[in-house]
């Protein structure tokens, strides 16, 4: 890693062994944009009473809808609603982002055997 000692004449084999790792890999913060194709419907009843037994109207709508629902008349007094899921429920898609891989393991305390080559591989006969 830059800092190894030189091995000596004869010696040409340098394995160089290390004690431990510094590893700080790691994955970037996933995240997601903002949702596309997303819709969840409801279904609302006006109760003229507060004990949700003398229904007025009822309608569905979309939950992120500006949809205005006309009564009637202006004098309805409305005292209670209530409201349910619809089953169609569609949770839409986003563009995901992040997730890369990060950081790096970087060797700790360096130990270096030099060692000789085998007879055969200086180019000597096993004959």
């Amino acid at each position: 890693m830059g800092n190894e000692p030189m091995c000596p004449e004869g010696y040409t084999r340098k394995l160089v062994f290390y004690e431990d790792v510094d590893d700080t890999r790691d994955c970037a913060p996933c995240a997601c944009g903002e949702p596309e194709g997303s819709n969840c419907r409801t279904y609302w009843k006006w109760f003229d009473d507060s004990e949700c037994t003398d229904h007025y109207g009822a309608a569905p709508c979309n939950i992120d809808s500006s949809m205005c629902e006309d009564f009637g008349a202006p004098t309805v007094r409305l005292l209670s609603m209530d409201a349910m899921f619809l089953p169609e429920f569609n949770p839409g898609s986003c563009t995901p982002s992040g997730g890369e891989p990060i950081g790096e393991v970087v060797p700790q305390g360096p130990t270096t055997f030099c060692c000789e080559d085998p007879p055969e591989a200086a180019g000597g006969s096993a004959m």
